[in-house]
């Protein structure tokens, strides 16, 4: 459970910070592709993070863990869904941010 909480507390951290700094940027204009590209990878490895955490939570939590009505079972099946939504993919954000990296041009539409 450490773990689990270092975790989310490390995750809110950064979407506090990505928030205001997505709104000053909004303010200002300022809003280079290359920074659009990380943030954007950010935000969906984000929800990869939350997939490990409660992976942990259900290995420690013994074999009650994976009955119906279990508050963990619940969350894991909640994130696992989370995860499997197109818009929670963080592989073509990462792939995108690497490439731009060695000086690919972005190829992410929604940026």
């Amino acid at each position: 459970m450490a773990d689990v909480t270092l975790t989310l507390t490390d995750l809110e951290l950064r979407l506090a910070s990505d928030l205001a700094e997505l709104e000053s940027r909004a303010l200002s204009g300022d809003w280079s592709i290359e920074r659009r590209a990380q943030l954007g990878h950010h935000t969906t490895s984000m929800v990869t993070r939350c997939v490990e955490a409660i992976d942990k939570l259900m290995l420690f939590s013994g074999g009650k863990a994976i009955y119906l009505g279990n508050v963990v079972q619940r969350a894991s099946l909640d994130i696992h869904c989370t995860r499997a939504h197109v818009a929670n993919n963080p592989f073509p954000y990462a792939r995108n941010l690497g490439g731009m990296a060695f000086g690919f041009e972005n190829d992410c539409l929604d940026l």
